[in-house]
């Protein structure tokens, strides 16, 4: 039997297929089921070794001579067992990654954090309380901001149990950046939809976005404000004057023509600021950068 001597983390959630999906390996991102990321080379089992950690999985018992079992369940405080970490090898365990719960709600833009460390999120909240999506994205680079955006935009219309994940980075002012991978499957019910995931701190990241924003931030000094303007939302901001408040976030989208052409003059949090609306994409008219830049005289 071949095991694999890393911390493989499963996610709890049914997939329909009896085949589950591996959420990451070693505090790296997989998002391949079982059987696709052993066939990638992803996960160096045999088939016994397969069997035996999705038995493993299953039962949280092991009767495999001489294999140390070790296992850590990422519980939701509102929502139940989100993943499974688990180790099953000869040799010892190393130290497990760090891993939280959490749940995005989108129609409320809303999360609820549980887990390991929720203080790596740098916004002061407590384990299972609920915060404004703008506090979880605070400090977000301009290149992580749109593609979340992008992610989100996505999660509206897909169907119930897609699965969804990211690589992101959180870079609070005075801090070491935290760099995070979060993969959570979509629940519909009714009308409303939430996403219920997990994330793992990575040591470094594995992919980057591309950077076409970050350039420009830092360069003129601008901010911008990831919005969505038909749903009248805004995810966050970045940039000289970020982070914006939640009242001139919420006044940006609601008494502002952001669909409009041209330059237009806003006041937020007291300040006037020129903005240019910029779409992210051409096909949907929804997200979009608004990107502001302080009047000279006020």
């Amino acid at each position: 039997m071949r095991l694999e001597p890393r911390w493989i983390v499963l996610d709890l959630a049914d997939t329909g297929t009896g085949d589950m999906m591996v959420h990451s390996i070693g505090g790296r991102p997989c998002e391949r089921t079982m059987r696709r990321a052993i066939k990638a080379g992803e996960l160096r089992l045999d088939r016994e070794g397969a069997l035996a950690i999705v038995n493993y999985a299953n039962t949280r018992a092991c009767n495999l001579p001489g294999v140390h079992a070790e296992h850590h369940t990422v519980v939701h405080p509102e929502y139940g067992p989100t993943a499974i970490a688990i180790w099953l090898h000869e040799d010892p365990p190393t130290e497990r990654p760090v891993l939280n719960s959490w749940v995005l709600d989108m129609d409320a833009l809303t999360t609820v954090t549980a887990g390991d460390d929720v203080s790596i999120i740098g916004d002061g909240r407590h384990e299972g309380e609920q915060r404004p999506v703008q506090d979880l994205w605070r400090w977000l680079s301009p290149p992580d901001a749109t593609a979340l955006v992008m992610d989100y935009k996505r999660s509206i219309v897909e169907p119930d149990n897609a699965w969804t994940g990211i690589e992101w980075t959180l870079h609070p002012p005075d801090a070491e950046p935290v760099h995070l991978f979060s993969g959570g499957r979509l629940r519909v019910q009714g009308s409303n939809r939430l996403i219920v995931g997990t994330s793992v701190v990575l040591d470094k990241r594995t992919e980057q976005p591309p950077d076409l924003m970050g350039p420009l931030v830092a360069f003129s000094g601008i901010t911008l404000a990831i919005v969505n303007r038909d749903a009248q939302t805004a995810l966050t901001s970045v940039g000289a004057d970020a982070p914006l408040s939640y009242q001139a976030l919420h006044d940006l989208v609601s008494e502002y023509d952001l669909h409009a052409t041209g330059a237009l003059e806003v006041t937020l949090d007291g300040t006037r600021f020129d903005a240019e609306v910029v779409p992210l994409t051409a096909a949907d008219p929804g997200p979009a950068t608004v990107m502001l830049r302080r009047k000279e005289t006020q």
